[in-house]
């Protein structure tokens, strides 16, 4: 049988949404007739008129969507207020973008705009399977004022300008300060004194391993980061296949040092201490004065939450490392360490179909959301970090951790795209062969 382009769309999007079982979204149904035509791939010179009014549909991924307390739920809540006569209604498409990579293959309509969430890997697979073929259309940057407030260093010099970053990892070392003194750079890796002291996903599995591995070649190349990753595992690099295993084993005090992204302190941090106490105060009693946070975690009514990084006794603060890390009294289970202040960054991204019926609008949204009150609100819920600089972000009240203890590191550094199509994976070939064969 022969699926039209909307029977197609439609039965994609609700096999996902019931396998994760989910709440059910809105945007899963196709769009009702009638559709406005797909303006021209051309046309990305911004409008006398633009017309920023109609139904935006975007295609996301799990992380965006994972509850009612979502980054999706708050964007399009938000965008709605900005723009009264704009709807925005989330797809999750049932493969990702290979979803779209096969519509386009059949010559069909993606019937979205814009994707967010987007990886590097996911370009790599639209570049490889449609090859000459264009899915996401070149960004006209002018029509997206805030993209020149995206972090340097953020993106990865898409030949084609299709991409803008939304939200990103830092690659970091997460370390007990009670039970290991805090490193400052990667040499001190290899000294006696954390012999036995590491713990990592292994790099195959991407996410934080592949990080770290990505970050020696970016310093090293192949064969220096090889023999980086060599002396590592001569002081007793423990590796493991997931970060869920990494993540027990740390919380169970099997090794005072876990490679992992900054935003996982933070998740940590956040489920800890909750809501600022003081600031529900004043929302229930209008005349009750401001008052300081209290910003020992010790010290905050955490009986409702639970702490995916849970040590044993109750958190409380230290200073040791205040210089060097701009934490004040974070407990010692969740302290974060940069090699000599640079961090490795996964970023996340947006980017707008080429054939996106609604695009002026859609070029409203990527806009939006890069302004400074959406980062702040989109990166707690991602577990992540905002795409732009966390100086002068004022976060929700709901979300202390990332107002308190958010800190970014000075300098960033990320793959590039040719690198990543090209070196990675014989990087991940030739690491496979020397410590996983």
């Amino acid at each position: 049988m022969t699926l039209d382009r909307r029977t197609y769309l439609k039965r994609g999007v609700m096999l996902t949404t019931a396998a994760a079982g989910m709440v059910p979204l809105a945007g899963c149904a196709s769009r009702e007739e009638p559709e406005p035509e797909p303006q021209e791939p051309g046309e990305n010179d911004e409008p006398e008129d633009p017309t920023d009014e109609g139904t935006l549909r975007i295609a996301t991924t799990e992380a965006f969507v994972t509850d009612e307390e979502s980054a999706s739920v708050w964007l399009k809540e938000a965008f709605e207020d900005e723009y009264d006569d704009a709807t925005v209604e989330w797809v999750l498409p049932a493969t990702g973008v290979d979803h779209y990579i096969e519509r386009e293959q059949r010559g069909f309509l993606p019937e979205v705009d814009a994707y967010v969430g987007l990886r590097p890997a996911d370009l790599e697979a639209v570049d490889e399977h449609l090859e000459d073929e264009r899915l996401f259309r070149t960004l006209n940057l002018d029509r997206i004022d805030n993209a020149a407030n995206v972090r340097p260093g953020l993106g990865i010099d898409d030949p084609d300008g299709r991409l803008l970053p939304v939200s990103t990892h830092y690659s970091c070392l997460l370390c007990n300060s009670e039970l290991t003194e805090v490193p400052g750079d990667f040499e001190d890796l290899l000294d006696a004194d954390y012999e036995d002291a590491v713990i990592t996903p292994s790099p195959t599995g991407g996410g934080r391993g592949q990080a770290l591995l990505s970050y020696l070649y970016d310093r090293e190349g192949s064969d220096g980061a090889l023999g980086q990753w060599d002396a590592l595992e001569d002081n007793g690099l423990d590796r493991r296949a997931s970060w869920e295993e990494v993540l027990t084993a740390y919380q169970d005090e099997e090794r005072p040092i876990a490679v992992a992204y900054a935003g996982d302190a933070l998740a940590a941090i956040d489920s800890k201490i909750g809501p600022d106490p003081a600031a529900e105060e004043r929302e229930g009693n209008e005349t009750a004065p401001p008052s300081e946070p209290d910003t020992d975690p010790a010290k905050a009514d955490n009986e409702t939450t639970t702490d995916p990084l849970e040590d044993d006794d109750d958190g409380g603060g230290s200073d040791d490392n205040d210089d060097e890390n701009g934490y004040d009294e974070v407990p010692e289970a969740y302290q974060v360490t940069y090699f000599d202040g640079e961090s490795y960054a996964e970023p996340y991204f947006m980017a707008i179909f080429d054939n996106a019926l609604n695009l002026d609008l859609a070029y409203s949204f990527l806009e939006f959301t890069l302004t400074e009150t959406a980062q702040a609100a989109i990166a707690p819920r991602l577990g992540q970090y905002p795409a732009r600089s966390i100086d002068g972000l004022e976060f929700e009240d709901d979300h202390r951790a990332y107002q308190e203890y958010a800190w970014e590191p000075a300098d960033v550094s990320t793959l590039d795209y040719e690198t990543r199509r090209t070196d990675v994976p014989a990087l991940l070939e030739a690491w496979t062969e020397t410590f996983d064969s």
